[in-house]
């Protein structure tokens, strides 16, 4: 399926090698429900991946959440931005499990000309995920009731409408592709321990366990690949987890934040 799918997305470039994506190539049912619209001149838009530490739009409020039901998955292939059409990098979406939860922020966009501006460049930024559904988003002092209600999240499901969709792989192998990807936004393992460390300033308890492994294993690759010598700056988690740096979402500014 993935060689299938990158033979596509090759004949689907340009000469200029601009990536050409139709809204739909065949006709395929989503795997996620249908959400009514969201309210004018005031959007919310959830972000679980680099949304949390590249927000690249204006905000009028941040609120640190989770959403329930959804874990991080690494099955998406980045061709744009973390990899290339022949080496594809891998990006996190989001994967229907009951009750898993899944930690990022929230950002509220006000006034209808930046919700529109803000929509277009999101739009762009993440076309190649293939599913927008409004979710509700809960913090540690709501846990019961949503804090948010129909909260824009960008999802890349396996449908056949997502021509990237790589698919689920061994952490070795998920390591390597990781570890070996780089595209015109940098290469995938800065992606990777970009969100380990935000997901750690917002709370030790907001690093999914995948997440957590996934960057040991890279880290392990790189540390082969060197001859043995792992960067004292990719020690992150250790560091976070040793004692002084431990955090929880209740620190003081992440909660709301106004930019």
């Amino acid at each position: 399926m993935i060689e299938g799918g990158l033979r596509k997305l090759k004949m689907l470039c340009s000469s200029g090698g601009h990536l050409r994506i139709p809204r739909r190539l065949v006709h395929c049912e989503t795997l996620l429900p249908v959400y009514s619209s969201l309210p004018k001149m005031v959007v919310w838009v959830f972000g679980y991946g680099s949304l949390i530490w590249k927000t690249g739009f204006e905000y009028d409020e941040r609120v640190v959440g989770y959403i329930k039901n959804y874990k991080r998955a690494y099955t998406q292939g980045s061709i744009d931005h973390r990899g290339t059409i022949d080496k594809p990098g891998r990006t996190v979406t989001l994967e229907y499990e009951e009750g898993a939860i899944t930690w990022g922020a929230a950002y509220r966009i006000s006034g209808q000309g930046e919700e529109k501006k803000t929509l277009q460049y999101l739009d762009q930024r993440e076309r190649l995920y293939d599913v927008k559904a409004y979710l509700d988003v809960y913090t540690i002092d709501s846990s019961d009731k949503p804090a948010i209600s129909g909260v824009l999240t960008y999802i890349a499901t396996s449908s056949c409408a997502n021509l990237c969709y790589l698919g689920p792989a061994s952490l070795e192998d998920m390591a390597r592709q990781i570890a070996t990807a780089h595209g015109p936004s940098g290469p995938n393992t800065e992606y990777l321990f970009n969100l380990e460390n935000s997901l750690l300033q917002i709370g030790v308890e907001c690093l999914d366990e995948l997440t957590r492994r996934l960057s040991f294993e890279v880290r392990k690759f790189q540390k082969a690949r060197s001859g043995g010598s792992l960067n004292p700056t990719h020690l992150i988690t250790s560091s976070y987890i040793g004692g002084s740096h431990l955090s929880s979402p209740r620190r003081k500014g992440l909660m709301v934040k106004t930019q």
